[in-house]
């Protein structure tokens, strides 16, 4: 009789399992991925190379995004994301007007520019990220429509881990002690200018 809970319970993982393989961001279509609630990544260099096109879960941040579908990324001056995925091969020296740009996009389709970076933005549940590298003559380059990403190969990269040391977290870190040293260059002025005992008498 106490074998019936434990079937019970097996029956109950198994019904849930592709659910849960979805919301890890495992689901091998963009329609899967996005009615699960997830975010998909589309990655395409200026030789028309798909470099990532998956599902990657439920990232944080664009960044995040990046990440959990393996592109490596590589940073520029401030936090300028100059390579993705070892392309190019290495950061401009000077503005070339070749740069990776950023995109979003919901289900019903239609790419927006990101006027965010990819550090200080977090994907809706349900959206997709799409990067594309402007290089040469081009002012901007442009992504595939959604019912081409549809017919697009889908890469399984495996995540790669975020550089140690981003730029936010490093300007983060200068922000704190930066706020340490102003508290205590207060502090040491209120001091200096309280009042003084009274010295001697009449």
């Amino acid at each position: 009789m106490r074998l019936r809970p434990l079937f019970a319970a097996l029956l109950l993982c198994l019904v849930l399992l592709p659910t849960r393989a979805a919301a890890d961001g495992t689901a091998t279509t963009i329609d899967e991925c996005l009615a699960a609630g997830d975010v998909w990544l589309l990655v395409i260099d200026d030789a028309d190379t798909t470099r990532a096109n998956q599902c990657v879960g439920t990232p944080e941040s664009g960044e995040a995004a990046l990440a959990a579908g393996g592109m490596a990324i590589g940073y520029g001056k401030g936090i300028l994301i100059c390579t993705l995925d070892g392309y190019p091969d290495r950061c401009p020296s000077a503005s070339s007007g070749d740069y990776w740009t950023y995109f979003h996009a919901d289900a019903s389709g239609g790419w927006d520019y990101s006027d965010s970076g990819a550090q200080g933005y977090r994907p809706p549940a349900g959206s997709v990220e799409g990067w594309c590298y402007t290089g040469g003559d081009a002012r901007r380059c442009e992504l595939p429509s959604l019912d081409e990403v549809r017919q697009l190969p889908v890469t399984a990269n495996a995540a790669v881990a975020l550089p140690s040391g981003t730029p936010w977290a490093l300007i983060g870190t200068a922000a704190g002690l930066a706020a340490v040293v102003v508290v205590l260059v207060l502090l040491a002025r209120r001091r200096s200018s309280g009042p003084s005992g009274a010295l001697g008498g009449r």
